[in-house]
């Protein structure tokens, strides 16, 4: 990055105190959320203007002055809650460091990501990852039986009009919201938390919403992703998981059951699917269900650990593959943008995807996780459940769609390459004694 002229420090405090200020009033005003305050904030003091010091690209200068009056200007009493993330999170500095020289520069977030990790090569063409916006819980809290799905979240197919079904996701998560209003809490992040039994009567309750409110089956329009909670479900001394209340499966139960749905439901994606220490049927499940969906990873790993780096995420050292993708939080798996970036380049070695996720730190949603996601070449962007006034991380991916096919520099995804369907080797006979087991248990 080139160096940055600034004024003396008195007026440099001047400005950042004036808008700060701005711009706390202006998101109590209009009741938004910490998260819309301090992308605001963040934007407000890294305007070009008239200051005086050096920011680099260079991440060894991350606890540079400029580093320091940021994070000063934050830790007042007045952003307390603020405060845990830029003392919490080194990343989160190196991050805002990153951010100011873009905004210096009068360019989007992702392009001055791009070239920095291109080695000052700025990409052609940019892909957007497909935004999954969080939508229902059934775990352990929910009220009902069913403990399996941590969060289901619903993306546009990638043939999709991408841009009008993207704008159309907070609009479904309010319609189930309304629909099942007297039923429904929710989690601390928004999700919303369902009395179910089967899996299946989540995927229907989205598929009849969206068919009654948006007059289109969804099969043509939207898939899932699927969080799973197997990891809190496993008994190890049983080799059981308690999917529901009084429902236990075996991990070959779990790889059927995972099956069935992909061949019937537009699923692509499964996170966690079989708990960490039931290491046979990982493997088992990938060699299955990896050609037909992305068997995702959340188990991070720190960017140090060399075991890990070139391969596919995921925390076992044995050369079975058990995934190709990660569920990618870089302040959990990075400490500055350099090490992203070196992060990111060796896990794509072995051919895996990423899904982003937008709340980082103190489950804050932020918006940059967009940019961020764009130039780390996400697949998936997990998006927040939204607020009532809608979601910030869904805006700024709309406004980045619409700069890039201005300038005809976007690049769309045709498809996953998936096989169309899973063969039909599950024995309906199969199917039908599970069933049949389920109802026993019951």
């Amino acid at each position: 990055m080139q160096d940055i002229e600034l004024d003396d420090q008195d007026k440099l405090d001047e400005k950042l105190n004036f808008f700060i200020q701005e711009a706390l009033e202006r998101s109590m005003i209009q009741e938004r959320c910490l998260s819309t305050t301090v992308s605001t904030v963040v934007e407000a003091i890294s305007e070009p203007s008239s200051t005086k010091e050096s920011v680099t690209t260079k991440d060894s200068q991350d606890s540079d002055t400029t580093s320091s009056v940021i994070v000063e200007k934050f830790v007042s009493e007045e952003n307390e809650m603020f405060k845990t993330e830029l003392t919490r999170s080194t990343f989160f500095v190196s991050l805002l460091v990153m951010y100011t020289s873009s905004c210096v520069k009068n360019e989007s977030f992702y392009k001055t990501l791009d070239r920095y990790f291109n080695k000052g090569k700025q990409s052609i063409n940019y892909q957007l990852p497909l935004p999954a916006m969080s939508m229902i819980c059934c775990d352990i809290s929910s009220p009902g039986k069913l403990n399996l799905f941590k969060n289901v979240m619903l993306l546009p197919k990638p043939n999709a009009d991408i841009k009008k079904t993207s704008i159309l996701l907070s609009a479904i998560y309010h319609h189930i919201e309304d629909s099942i209003k007297s039923q429904v809490s929710k989690t601390s992040n928004g999700l919303l938390l369902l009395s179910m039994e089967r899996g299946e009567q989540v995927f229907d309750l989205i598929a009849t919403t969206v068919k009654n409110h948006l007059q289109v089956e969804w099969n043509d329009t939207f898939d899932m992703i699927l969080d799973i909670s197997a990891d809190d479900l496993y008994d190890e001394e049983k080799k059981k998981y308690e999917v529901s209340m009084g429902v236990q499966k075996t991990g070959y139960d779990l790889v059927a059951m995972y099956k069935h749905w992909i061949e019937v439901y537009p699923i692509v994606g499964l996170i966690d699917p079989i708990a960490v220490k039931d290491d046979s049927n990982q493997g088992a499940l990938y060699s299955e269900l990896s050609d037909y969906c992305f068997i995702m990873t959340s188990r991070h790993v720190t960017s140090n650990d060399q075991t890990i780096l070139g391969s596919t995420g995921d925390m076992t050292t044995q050369n079975v593959k058990h995934s190709n993708g990660m569920v990618l939080q870089p302040e959990a798996c990075c400490q500055t943008i350099t090490e992203l970036n070196q992060f990111v380049a060796n896990t794509k070695e072995g051919g895996d995807v990423f899904l982003m996720t937008d709340d980082w730190c103190s489950a804050q949603t932020i918006p940059l996780a967009v940019d961020m996601s764009i130039a780390c070449g996400s697949k998936f962007l997990q998006i927040a459940s939204p607020s009532a006034w809608g979601s910030t991380s869904i805006t700024r991916w709309i406004d980045i769609c619409t700069e890039l096919e201005k300038e005809n520099t976007i690049a769309y995804l045709d498809s996953y390459g998936f096989k169309e369907r899973v063969e039909e080797n599950i024995l309906e006979g199969d199917l039908e004694q599970e069933n049949q087991n389920d109802g026993e248990q019951r």
